[in-house]
């Protein structure tokens, strides 16, 4: 797994030690995931590409990273938040800046869940939307484990829906989260 870093220092933390210092400090981060300084390199052949950057940066990012996709490759959204400029969500920002062959496959993640939480393994629970249901039904059994919960998906979701969901969602912790949901499929 190849991890875009922006930070010269971040890149050192994780290239000498496993550790994100900066951000997630005392998390010893997994031994296959190798920092690399451009998004060129964090994307060559590779499948799947996960946005986890700050909403407020997506567009930057994604448009830096719109020369080096291949055809066949899958984005992911994790980004919480709305842009700030124009109050739109990350699928519409993708819209506007992904050519027409993305935008079907191009799927969010969404729910309460916090790196750091996540790092430790703690429960989270969340949701994958796609207008390309067979592709959210992969990408849920590709990021599922057993402290790591995907809601299934009962039918086609739209990105707006899920997006809107995130935003309201991320402001509760993941167990409160997960005990609600578990209360609620009884």
């Amino acid at each position: 797994v190849d991890l875009w870093v922006r930070e010269e220092d971040v890149y050192g933390q994780i290239r000498d030690d496993n550790i994100n210092r900066t951000f997630l400090p005392d998390i010893k981060l997994l031994p296959n995931l190798r920092p690399v300084k451009t998004l060129k390199e964090a994307v060559k052949d590779k499948d799947l590409i996960m946005m986890v950057v700050p909403s407020q940066y997506f567009r930057d990012v994604l448009t830096k990273l719109r020369p080096y996709l291949d055809a066949d490759m899958s984005i992911i959204s994790a980004a919480k938040g709305i842009e700030n400029n124009t109050l739109k969500i990350m699928s519409q920002v993708a819209e506007e800046i992904l050519p027409e062959q993305y935008i079907e496959r191009f799927s969010c993640l969404a729910g309460p869940s916090f790196a750091r939480e996540v790092a430790e393994k703690k429960p989270a629970a969340v949701t994958i939307a796609c207008r390309d249901l067979a592709r959210a039904e992969k990408l849920q059994k590709v990021f599922s484990t057993e402290f790591f919960l995907h809601f299934p998906i009962h039918k086609k979701q739209a990105s707006f829906t899920v997006h809107i969901y995130f935003q309201i969602s991320h402001n509760i912790t993941p167990s409160t989260f997960l005990k609600t949901a578990l209360a609620f499929s009884k």
